[in-house]
């Protein structure tokens, strides 16, 4: 099991995130973005109002994104596992 914890915002131009991640700011992606490589991955943004955003589509194979704040998907978004 892979964990990743960071304490700021994060910018990126695509993003493939699996495992447990969690974030103590902002993730913006710009561009496409993968959350998850099964049910039981965890992406956690935590502290007040932390927003998550995608520009390009968005594939979610977990059930387990929580924000504070908005989430925000511009395009197409496809559920997976």
């Amino acid at each position: 099991m892979h964990n990743l914890t960071v304490n700021s915002n994060i910018i990126a131009n695509t993003g493939t995130i699996y495992h447990d991640f969690y974030i103590g700011g902002d993730l913006h992606i710009t561009g496409n973005a993968v959350f998850g490589d099964s049910t039981g991955d965890t992406i956690s943004l935590t502290g007040s109002g932390k927003a998550l955003s995608v520009s390009g589509t968005t594939t979610i194979n977990t059930s387990n994104i929580t924000t504070t704040g908005n989430q925000t998907y511009t395009g197409a978004v496809t559920l997976g596992a």
